[in-house]
């Protein structure tokens, strides 16, 4: 279980950039994790079931989000991820509920022990009031 609150650093409702972030937020999540080979790939499955309470305006939303990896290759993961996201209806004033659903593809290459970096895209595959998502996800990792 994990439980994540926000504390807003704003409280100020007439700024443009802060509305709909100047009240707290509490995430509680119920997390799932496994490593497991598929074959003879090392391969993780991480699922993680949600509810963020918002309390202010804009409405509180259920969560779904699951990580699939696998390696190939000792040196190369592959990376399959979906992010969801479903409002409870609870909103108030300009905000609408809405849903939308991610998904995002990448691979991650072990440049040596320590650095990795990783490469792929990310898109919104589906929702109701939500943004048409789609970019480019680059990162670098590095292992302590």
């Amino acid at each position: 279980m994990q439980i994540v609150a926000r504390i807003p650093g704003t409280y100020d409702d007439q700024d443009p950039a802060a509305i709909g972030h100047t009240d707290g937020e509490l995430d509680m999540r119920m997390l799932y994790g496994r490593a497991f080979g598929l074959g003879s790939w090392s391969s993780v499955l991480d699922v993680q079931l949600g509810y963020r309470a918002r309390f202010g305006d804009p409405p509180s939303e259920f969560k779904a989000d699951v990580t699939f990896g696998t390696r190939p290759v000792p040196d190369i993961l592959l990376l399959a991820q979906s992010f969801n996201s479903i409002g409870d209806g609870s909103e108030a004033a300009i905000f609408v509920s809405g849903r939308e659903h991610k998904v995002q593809l990448s691979g991650v290459w072990d440049v040596n022990e320590s650095w990795s970096v990783q490469m792929g895209g990310i898109a919104t595959v589906a929702g109701a009031n939500a943004l048409r998502e789609r970019g480019i996800v680059a990162a670098i990792w590095r292992r302590f």
